[in-house]
This record gives structure tokens, C-alpha cells and sequence, in this order.
């Protein structure tokens, strides 16, 4: 049931967390295993992000094992040294922290809870469930905490429960509502409404989409362009709050405006934590500019940011033109355990799926492209190498210029020019799936290999 996996799986763990007492607000998830081998750093991003934006912010990778070639819940991270993302993986690791370590220790600010319908789905067929609520709530950026009637009995006058506040709960409609459960809905301070059908006598009941219009009043974002694919995670420490968007679409950039329940303009910062990078913004009517390209996801911070500005990164710089960049590649391959030593493969300007079935469909490992560019010191310029399958490192004149693991592969080359031929070295690692083919992988698009682009240089003033 994928809409039940989408939307409620990971919010029961991090609901419970929310109202007991006992988890402090700690949710954890096992990640990573038996996704096989094509599972790579793109695949890993997007689960942290749908963990992490629906409140899971404890993980425990699976998994490192000692034995060679393990069939067990692949991928094993270092594979005896055979694995060509792993020199990476620590990016990971290091993003999953720094999620973790902001979404703790604070409260999560939902604008409902969704009543458990575990009692209604034995008892009925006749009944809408829970997870049909849930996405509708979720594609209209409303969050929410999914919760048992015994938790919901713990509610105070407030509308607490543990500290978070839930001032509306919506009942999944069904035939069946025990005359127990029915008398602590009403007794409840909370408003209570139904959804779907059939109808619950005594409980205003609605139709699914007539939710999103109901709940105006109680929104805590709103996006002036309908995306659905966009999730939000509302997390208060003290007086920061820190708002996570996460955009699950992956073929295609989000651009929109939010408004947010607890800004009205002026400064707000924009944290990446896979980059590690902030940036300080303004705002002069209340609206949040969110620009979330496949796999992004950004922390808007607001509220009481005395003294963040001091960690604010470089700003990026305005491209005034982009061109397309054609040189002739030399292209040579070795398996991890090969490096630092390469086999010539290629001499080329046209770029391939290098485990294409008439290439090297059995290559797992290192694809090192070289190739040289003509510009001056200081230049502002950015390489974009388009569509990558799947980890790229790029080094300017023998100096590390960074990693890209994620779209839109984009490199800064300004800082390591100098007047005349710049060499550039491109080194692109695939994932283990190529020579360690296996069944879990079947449920993955298996990406192509190497630099596929198109490639292009832009340029600033």
C-alpha cells in the first residue's frame, strides 16, 4: 500500500515520539538496507529527506559487514574495499547529523492529528482509511501527528498532548466507531470532525476534498502554487523555528512562495544542510522564496536568528550567459580497488552511458574524464555537467574543486583559474549493482554511468 507507506509509516513512528513523554521526541529509523546495490548516494538522500521532513531524526545505517560479497540486505557500505561510493559516504552521515542535531531537543508544531484507525479497519470494511486523509492533508502542505485514542485521552484543556497541540482531530469515517471512542471524541477539547465516508452520526463529517479548503483557518503554510509533491516539518527550539521543505519530486526544479505561520517579513535565513551553507534573505511582504531541485531540501530559519549572520556562507554569484562546452574527453576507468590507476578507455567529445550493454555493462568503479579549458584567474565561471549517474569530483589544475553527488552537478571553477589552459579532471563513480547484479535492485531504476550531460559552462560579470 504505497499511499499508507508514503504518508503514515514514518508519521506513527515520530507521532508516538511526539506525545511520549518517555521517547523525548527521539524517533529512530534502521535506513538503507535491502534496496540493493543500485541504491546510491541519490537514492540515500531522498529516503533521509522522507524520514527527516515526516520527524524520524535517528538513524542507524544498515549495514557494514565484514564478509566479502555479502548477500544479506545490500548495500554493505565498504564491501571489502569494493564499493566506489564509499570514499563518500561520510557525506551522508555528516547530512544526517546535522538534520538530526536541529530536529531535537525542540517540538514539533503539527495543525492536527489524524485519529489511528486500527479499531475501525478490524471491525469494518466499510470505512475511509487513514491514509487516504493523510495524503490529502500532505499534498496540501498540512501536517499532522497520527494518534491512538488512548493517546488522545491524555489531552489537556490546551489541546496538548506531551506539548505538542492539536486544536483540530479528524476521525477516519466508518461504520463503526465504538460508543467508548465516540464519548472521548466528544469529550475531547479539540474540535472533531470526520472525513470520507460513510457519515458518523453525531461528528461533522466531510467529503476528502473539501479538507484542505475546511482547514484554512489552521494552515501554517501555504504555497502560492499547488505542489504536491512538496513536504514541510515545522520544528519550534526555543524562539527559532526552523521550517523543512523537502521536494519529493525528482525530475523537475519546485519553484513557489510560501507563507508561514510564524513570519510576517523581513530577515530569515535559508540553511542546506548537505552543503553545509547559509544564506541570509529578506522579505518584504511575508513570502519565502523555495527554489528545491530533485533531492533538495532546505531549513528556513525565522524567529529569534540573533547572531546566526556571523555563519553566513559566500553568496553565489549571478551568471549572465551560459554556453555549451564540447572538448574532447579522455576517458579512462578503474575499479576501486584499482585506484590511483586507470585503463585508457576513450578519446571522445560524445558523451555515453559508459555500462550501456555495448560499452562496459559489467563496470562498477571510477570514470575519470580529462579535459582542459581556456580562461583567465579570477574568471567567474560554473560547470555544469547535466545528467551524471553517479557521484562526480571534479579537480581544477590538480586542486580539489568538490564533490557533487546530488543534481544539478555544479561546480564553481573561479576560485582555481588561472590565465590560459586550465586543466580539468572529472572523476564519476558508479554505483556496485554493475558487477554485483541482485534481487533487490530489480525494484530500482538502475541509473546509467558516467557524465551523460549536457554540459555547460556559465559565466558571471
Amino acid at each position: 500500500d504505497n499511499v499508507f507507506f508514503q504518508n503514515c509509516l514514518a508519521k506513527l513512528g515520530s507521532s508516538d515520539a511526539h506525545t511520549d513523554p518517555k521517547k523525548n521526541g527521539q524517533a529512530m529509523c534502521e535506513i538503507f538496507g535491502a534496496y540493493g546495490w543500485a541504491e546510491g548516494s541519490k537514492t540515500m538522500k531522498y529516503l533521509s529527506d522522507h524520514m527527516l521532513v515526516r520527524g524520524i531524526n535517528y538513524f542507524v545505517p544498515h549495514a557494514f559487514s565484514p564478509k566479502e560479497n555479502d548477500p544479506d540486505c545490500p548495500p554493505n557500505f565498504f564491501d571489502s574495499g569494493e564499493n566506489p561510493q564509499y570514499k563518500y559516504f561520510h557525506r551522508i552521515m555528516s547530512y544526517q547529523n546535522r538534520m538530526c542535531s536541529l530536529l531535537t531537543g525542540g517540538t514539533h508544531k503539527p495543525v492536527c492529528a489524524i485519529v489511528y484507525d486500527a479499531e475501525q479497519s478490524w471491525a469494518t470494511r466499510t470505512r475511509t482509511p487513514m491514509q487516504e486523509i493523510a495524503q490529502v492533508l500532505a499534498e496540501h502542505q498540512l501536517d499532522y501527528d497520527i494518534l491512538p485514542y488512548e493517546r488522545l485521552a491524555q489531552m489537556d484543556a490546551d489541546c496538548c498532548i506531551a506539548g505538542e497541540r492539536y486544536p483540530l482531530v479528524i476521525l477516519p469515517a466508518s461504520a463503526y466507531v465504538s460508543e467508548e471512542h465516540r464519548q472521548l471524541l466528544f469529550s475531547l477539547p479539540a474540535q472533531v470532525i470526520a472525513a470520507g465516508a460513510p457519515a458518523v452520526a453525531g461528528i461533522p463529517t466531510m467529503a476528502l476534498d473539501k479538507l484542505p479548503a475546511y482547514m484554512t483557518s489552521c494552515r501554517d503554510v501555504s504555497l502560492t502554487d499547488a505542489e504536491p509533491s512538496v513536504r514541510y516539518y515545522h520544528y519550534l527550539r526555543g524562539n527559532i523555528h526552523l521550517y523543512v521543505f523537502a521536494g519529493e519530486n525528482i525530475t523537475r526544479t519546485i519553484r513557489t512562495k510560501a507563507t508561514l505561520g510564524d513570519f510576517d517579513g523581513g530577515v530569515y535565513y535559508e540553511y542546506d544542510a548537505f552543503e553545509n551553507t547559509l544564506t541570509k534573505k529578506d522579505s518584504a511582504d511575508g513570502q519565502i522564496e523555495l527554489i528545491l531541485p530533485p533531492y533538495k531540501t532546505v531549513v528556513i530559519v525565522t524567529g529569534d536568528t540573533e547572531g546566526l549572520e556571523q555563519h553566513i556562507s559566500a553568496e553565489p554569484w549571478e551568471a549572465v550567459r551560459t554556453e555549451e562546452f564540447t572538448p574532447v574527453y579522455k576517458i579512462s576507468l578503474a575499479r576501486e580497488k584499482e585506484l590511483p590507476h586507470f585503463t585508457p578507455y576513450a578519446e571522445t567529445a560524445e558523451l555515453k552511458n559508459i555500462t550501456a550493454p555495448d560499452e562496459k555493462p559489467d563496470f562498477s568503479g571510477n570514470i575519470l574524464y580529462e579535459s582542459s579549458l581556456t580562461a583567465r584567474a579570477g574568471q567567474r565561471i560554473r560547470l555544469h555537467l547535466g545528467y551524471v549517474g553517479e557521484i562526480a569530483r571534479l579537480t581544477v589544475n590538480g586542486a580539489d574543486a568538490g564533490v557533487q553527488m546530488l543534481p544539478p552537478y555544479s561546480f564553481d571553477l573561479t576560485p582555481h583559474l588561472k590565465d590560459g589552459e586550465n586543466r580539468l579532471e572529472i572523476l564519476v563513480s558508479n554505483t556496485a549493482v554493475f558487477a554485483q547484479p541482485d534481487r533487490f535492485s530489480s525494484y530500482l531504476l538502475i541509473e546509467p554511468s558516467g557524465i551523460l550531460g549536457p554540459v555547460t559552462l556559465e559565466f558571471g560579470e
